[in-house]
């Protein structure tokens, strides 16, 4: 099982992020991009495992680049977690096709549950 995980910037909600994946079960490869760039570049590579991608704080500029690379996306569930509930940050996520969507300022919690939800049964049954 693969994450992807975008975060252009380290804030302390984002470490918070990366300090609760660490708490995923064992066999879920975590990777972090700091570009959209350099997550567009895996996406186009091959996976051999099924995947879950969430973007954290990406800012409307990321939202329009993703949109012209959701081909790579199809079949894959995305989460947003956004800073903002503004009309042009909500037309620009829904765009995407999210699974879920979440703000910066709600609980982690939340986001775990739906990423736990989207795992393989094998991986859910090995939870520490």
């Amino acid at each position: 099982m693969n994450l992807f995980i975008y975060l252009p910037a380290v804030s302390e909600k984002g470490r918070r992020l990366l300090e609760s994946a660490r708490l995923l079960p064992p066999g879920i490869n975590a990777e972090v991009f700091d570009t959209r760039s350099a997550l567009v570049r895996r996406l186009r590579q091959p996976k051999e495992d099924s995947l879950i991608v969430v973007l954290f704080d990406p800012s409307h500029e990321d939202l329009e680049g993703l949109r012209n690379a959701r081909e790579l996306l199809v079949g894959v569930p995305l989460l947003l977690v956004l800073s903002d509930q503004d009309v042009p940050t909500m037309a620009l996520a829904h765009r995407l096709l999210p699974s879920y969507i979440s703000y910066v300022d709600s609980d982690m919690a939340q986001l775990f549950s739906v990423i736990r939800k989207l795992l393989p049964a094998d991986h859910e049954a090995r939870k520490v």
